[in-house]
Parts: C-alpha cells; structure tokens; sequence
C-alpha cells in the first residue's frame, strides 16, 4: 500500500512540473506574439498614405498612362526620383509598355513591403493587382518617406495573364 501511495505521490509531482512547464511556454508564446505584432506594426504604410492618398494617387497613375499624357506622369514623381531618369526615358518606356499592355481599367491594394531606411527615409514597395485591357498584371509604386511627407519615387506595370 505504501508502494502504491508513494507511485500517486510521485505521478501528482510529475503532473504539477508538467503544468509549471505548459504554464511557463504558455506565457513565453505570448510574449512572442507581442513582439511580432509590433514588427507588424513596424511594417505598416505609413499613416499619411492612406487609402484616400492611394487612390488619388493610382487614379493619377491610370489617367496619365490610358492617356498617353507622359509628361504629367512624369510630374508625378517626386524631385528626388525625378534626378534619377529623364522624361523621355519615361515616355519610351512606357510607349512600348502600353502597346503590350493596353489601357489600365481597374487596381485593388493587394500587399506592401518595408524595402528599408536610409538617411532619414523609410522606403515601400505597394503592389496592386490591376486589370488592363490586354489582361491582368500588376502595379507596384515604390515610395518614401521623408520629412513626414510621400514621395512617389517608382511605377512599374506588369502584365501577368493575356486575355
């Protein structure tokens, strides 16, 4: 009987160390997911380019590109991408594109990505899947942040699927 006794003893042992330890994971996984969340947040659009901006600014993207107008899709961009390629670089590129392509119709926010920082300047890439007359594709802008305001500082237009 003592013997018996003894075994219940230490099974009630074990079983208490056991439910220490699931406890003790327990909380470690929720710290885990506190700080995940924040690295989520991190990686969030900035709060100025939101969906209002987005739109405005797609819808600028599509009207310049279905009309052929290079010149104000060229202004689009901000100065600092602007030093970076020259405006008829812009219109033959993007003459020989639309004839593959054809005219945007329709865009949707599918993701984003923190491309990184750099001296002052938090860089995105924001992918929206897009519908043209030729098929479907996607849109990614590339943007900055830099003295709290947006900057456009990247298009490119991709066709995925002929229709």
């Amino acid at each position: 009987m003592e013997k018996r006794i003894f075994r219940i003893e230490i099974a009630l042992v074990v079983i208490i160390v056991l439910l220490i330890t699931n406890l003790v994971l327990d909380l470690k996984r929720s710290d885990n997911n506190v700080d995940s969340q924040n690295v989520i947040s991190e990686n969030s659009l900035p709060e100025k380019f939101d969906e209002e901006l987005q739109n405005h600014l797609l819808t600028n993207i599509k009207n310049c590109y279905n009309e052929r107008n290079y010149h104000d899709f060229y202004m689009l961009f901000s100065k600092y991408a602007r030093m970076q390629f020259e405006e008829n670089e812009l219109t033959k590129e993007f003459g020989k594109l639309i004839t593959m392509t054809g005219n945007v119709n329709d865009y949707i926010y599918s993701n984003h990505e923190l491309l990184g920082k750099e001296s002052g300047a938090i860089y995105y890439s924001v992918v929206y899947n897009t519908k043209f007359d030729n098929g479907k594709g996607i849109i990614t802008i590339q943007i900055r942040e830099f003295k709290n305001e947006i900057e456009l500082i990247g298009v490119n237009l991709n066709l995925k699927e002929f229709s």
